[in-house]
């Protein structure tokens, strides 16, 4: 794949809002419906497909300067026994402390509508109006209470944890190429979480970038440079037109 099979996707930087660079697209899948961004070379057929997941609360766009891998999300093995969020938090993991009011009621009740909050916020330096704007939209697009489904995910970990249980009493061993980033700073998933992915991951490549959990951003151009590095010890110079940060 030559340079200029990409070319639509270069020349820009980061991806902006709406960018007509991808395609914004959704699927449904056993009753839920899933909303993506995909990005594709021009006039060649793709070498493989990388698939993106983001957290809350994110979206698709926070990888807007980059795309691809693990940043600051470690391996972890199913956890036995069980452990709710508020054991968790009066035990060693104090800085899960956040979740405690995902799983409850109050941001559901405080934001309810788009300006019900954000004027009262000081503005982000990582965020430009148009980006800040674009996520309070797409935050906007389920039906009250808002922030429902995104926090659902923090309800649900009981629900997980079950269905982990499969797993848990037999060996696990991943054996694809792995990437992943730490962010020394980031208070809420820290670099020491993901000691002994080793054992689980034999083919894990790891660094570490000096920021906080929002990464992407902080260290948009260290963050490419790792990947890049790394795309170009997996599969050669074949990968050479995505280690841009304008590709996604």
């Amino acid at each position: 794949m030559e340079d200029n099979d990409c070319d639509h996707l270069k020349g820009a930087g980061k991806l902006i809002p709406n960018d007509p660079r991808v395609r914004y697209a959704s699927a449904e899948i056993h009753g839920n419906t899933y909303h993506y961004i995909i990005g594709e070379p021009g006039s060649m057929p793709p070498i493989s497909t990388v698939f993106l997941i983001h957290g809350f609360p994110d979206l698709g766009f926070g990888w807007r300067y980059q795309a691809i891998f693990s940043v600051c999300t470690p391996f972890l093995l199913p956890m036995k026994p069980y452990m709710a969020i508020e054991d968790l938090v009066a035990g060693p993991y104090k800085h899960l402390t956040y979740m405690l009011q995902f799983i409850g009621p109050e941001i559901e009740v405080a934001i309810r509508e788009r300006e019900d909050k954000l004027p009262t916020l000081s503005r982000s330096v990582w965020l430009s109006e148009d980006e800040l704007s674009y996520y309070a939209d797409q935050f906007m697009l389920q039906e009250a209470p808002r922030m429902r489904g995104p926090l659902n995910w923090y309800r649900t970990r009981k629900i997980d944890w079950e269905e982990e249980q499969m797993l848990a009493n037999k060996p696990i061993t991943l054996e694809t190429p792995t990437l992943f980033i730490a962010a020394s700073k980031d208070e809420a998933l820290p670099p020491s979480l993901s000691a002994g992915m080793e054992h689980f991951i034999p083919q894990l490549t790891r660094a570490e970038v000096n920021s906080s959990h929002w990464a992407l951003w902080e260290t948009s151009t260290q963050v490419n440079e790792i990947i890049g590095e790394w795309l170009r010890s997996q599969i050669g110079n074949a990968a050479r037109p995505s280690l841009k940060p304008s590709l996604y």
